[in-house]
């Protein structure tokens, strides 16, 4: 039986950013029937009625330098609905916590909703956070965590099947929803949803290591991706275009015993060749091949905390690089 036909942005997905997800959003929101297909599933989770929504607007600036992704205006041009779009980047109480003073001040005691859209595998993690920030909630403001998969799904369903044609919103839809399944595929979750301290902590072990690691390998240029929104802190391995990325992959934990990993995505030209000396390394058992990267456990000692446990996951990145970097110098 042929292979399901995933369709073109979807095997393209890796020249896009979570940032065109959202502009995608906004632009599929035109449409009435998918905007009130959204509102509906949106409205039902809560109990809220947004049938008062005219309108969804994209990156509206705010007070303290944020910038909204979504917002649903009813008419007088109110927030009725924000909605805080995430793939792979981080979700922070101080964000939504923003987000919610500003909807409460803009709203001036009407209802609303304040959304987190994240996919599924983080939908656990998102309604963490906005749990932590349930003692600030007016009773007329709700909160709701949905899932890329099943706020796309309602839409195409929403959508008349019989003028999906190639150019039609139906197919929007569809282009949008293989491109989510793709890099939401690449995604793990960025803290251990059971224990916001501990992820927390992970997080600033993993900034310190990167920090460790830019200070010992003496690079002329920044890291790329520094923004601390990422999950991964991505370095570079012997060539500019040639990189890794050491990250917290939580959801791997139990494929290597660690949820500190290095990843090496198939975008890097070097690819081929560091597979391959991985797999013919010591480090071949260990090795996990998934999605669109390879991936190797950086292990963890139960007895270490602070500097040891930074240097002990540097020493053990280090001795990698210096695989790979022979690698790229010999072009075996």
């Amino acid at each position: 039986m042929p292979a399901p036909h995933t369709p073109l942005l979807g095997r393209l997905a890796g020249y896009f950013t979570e940032v065109i997800t959202t502009d995608a959003l906004r632009l599929l929101l035109d449409d009435p029937p998918s905007r009130a297909a959204l509102l509906d599933l949106v409205g039902d989770a809560v109990g809220v009625d947004l049938s008062m929504v005219r309108s969804v607007e994209r990156e509206r600036g705010i007070e303290g330098g944020w910038r909204l992704d979504l917002e649903g205006l009813d008419a007088q041009g109110r927030p009725r609905l924000i909605v805080e779009a995430k793939i792979g980047h981080l979700i922070t109480l101080d964000q939504m916590r923003t987000y919610l003073a500003h909807q409460q001040q803009a709203l001036g005691g009407e209802r609303g909703v304040l959304m987190l859209l994240v996919p599924a595998t983080r939908v656990s993690e998102g309604r963490m956070v906005l749990d932590t920030l349930e003692p600030d909630l007016p009773p007329t403001i709700r909160t709701v965590v949905l899932s890329w998969e099943e706020c796309l799904q309602a839409m195409a369903d929403a959508l008349d099947t019989a003028g999906s044609g190639p150019v039609s919103p139906a197919a929007d839809v569809a282009q949008l929803q293989a491109v989510c399944r793709a890099l939401s595929g690449w995604v793990v979750p960025a803290a251990a949803v059971t224990d916001p301290e501990h992820g927390q902590h992970l997080r600033t072990v993993l900034n310190r290591l990167t920090e460790r690691l830019r200070s010992d390998l003496a690079w002329t240029g920044p890291l790329v991706n520094r923004n601390p929104a990422h999950v991964y802190r991505y370095v570079s391995v012997g060539h500019v275009d040639n990189y890794l990325s050491i990250g917290l992959a939580i959801g791997l934990e139990e494929l290597g015993g660690s949820p500190f990993w290095l990843c090496i995505p198939q975008a890097s030209p070097q690819f081929e060749a560091w597979r391959r000396t991985l797999r013919l390394s010591a480090h071949g058992e260990e090795l996990r091949e998934m999605g669109e990267a390879v991936w190797l456990p950086l292990h963890l000692a139960p007895d270490m905390a602070g500097d040891t446990l930074v240097e002990h996951l540097a020493a053990q990145t280090l001795a990698v690089l210096t695989l790979l970097e022979q690698t790229t110098a010999t072009g075996a």
